[in-house]
């Protein structure tokens, strides 16, 4: 969570990517969040780049591979929408 905070300033956004870098590992989601970012700079996605609700489809990147491979980025999306509807069904404030 706290690696994550120079990259994403917003504390669920931050929450969740830092789930999927558990999941997954810290070298996907940076690797990923990097290619969101230069698609907002070229104009190709709106909206804030580290949202996870618009930038989780990088994981998926043919770019956004470390050391040659690729993150599971199916199982690393259903583990942290798993855990955001665990939360919301807890009454956390997780939307």
């Amino acid at each position: 969570y706290d690696a994550l905070e120079p990259l994403i300033p917003e504390h669920l956004d931050r929450l969740l990517w830092s789930f999927a870098s558990y999941n997954a590992g810290r070298g996907y989601v940076v690797r990923a969040l990097g290619i969101a970012e230069m698609d907002v700079k070229a104009a190709r996605l709106p909206g804030p780049w580290w949202s996870w609700g618009l930038s989780w489809r990088y994981l998926a990147h043919r770019e956004a591979e470390v050391r040659g491979r690729w993150a599971d980025y199916r199982q690393t999306v259903r583990y942290v929408e798993w855990i955001k509807a665990k939360a919301i069904a807890l009454g956390a404030e997780a939307a």
